[in-house]
């Protein structure tokens, strides 16, 4: 299954520490309050998180996280399966502040020495969890490169931020780095990003058994997907 994000409402509770920081002085605050108030986009009771109209506003937090023994593994195939795909709903890029997507996924691989592939992906091309990933219109934001690492643990880190006047299609990936086993396979340039902005965005975490294509050896065990503000 896909890992689908709501359009965040802000919560009650998050209305009313914004109006408490911008009593204080925060315009930020002040701005994302009165943009929630204007769209009819606060929730009525605390923690709801449903879909609304007009402009997104984000209070902060998750947008998604799951855990499990093993949510998803590569398929036996060499190619890169989708682990875990979120979907950014449209115009949530909206240019306020420098909005900030992060993403972090962690898992296993297999007790095997077959050469294995991590990397998370970026754009508007719909994935499929179980799939291989789709890239006609989607960015490698981060690649551990081909690791052969024996059991284990690996995660993943990335953000994406927006730069520009909103629906400028313009945000800039980050490869926060990348751990396989006790190896950190380091980091790469920030990557510049297309992704259009006023249509449904995903960011995406793969695996592969690039070589032998065995099944399972790179298997997914947590995700999760922050707003930073």
């Amino acid at each position: 299954m896909a890992f689908i994000s709501p359009v965040n409402q802000m919560t009650t509770a998050d209305a009313l520490r914004l109006a408490s920081l911008a009593a204080y002085g925060n315009n930020k605050a002040l701005q994302d309050l009165l943009v929630a108030m204007i769209s009819g986009n606060v929730a009525v009771l605390p923690g709801s998180s449903t879909a609304g109209g007009g402009v997104t506003v984000r209070s902060g937090g998750n947008i998604y996280s799951n855990a499990g023994a093993a949510i998803q593994g590569n398929a036996a195939v060499t190619t890169n399966t989708v682990l875990a795909t979120a979907l950014i709903p449209a115009n949530s890029f909206d240019g306020i502040q420098s909005r900030v997507l992060s993403f972090f996924a962690a898992g296993k691989f297999a007790a095997t020495g077959n050469n294995k592939v991590i990397r998370i992906y970026f754009g508007s091309d719909f994935q499929t969890v179980g799939q291989p990933v789709v890239s006609t219109a989607s960015a490698i934001i981060a690649d551990s490169g081909v690791v052969t690492t024996n059991t284990g643990g690996w995660n993943a880190n990335a953000q994406v931020t927006k730069y520009g006047v909103p629906g400028s299609n313009t945000q800039i990936g980050v490869n926060m780095g990348i751990i396989t086993g006790v190896s950190h396979v380091g980091t790469t340039a920030p990557v510049s990003l297309t992704g259009v902005e006023n249509g449904p965005l995903y960011i995406t975490v793969t695996g592969a058994s690039s070589t032998t294509g065995a099944a399972n050896d790179v298997v997914l065990q947590n995700i999760e997907v922050t707003w930073n503000n």
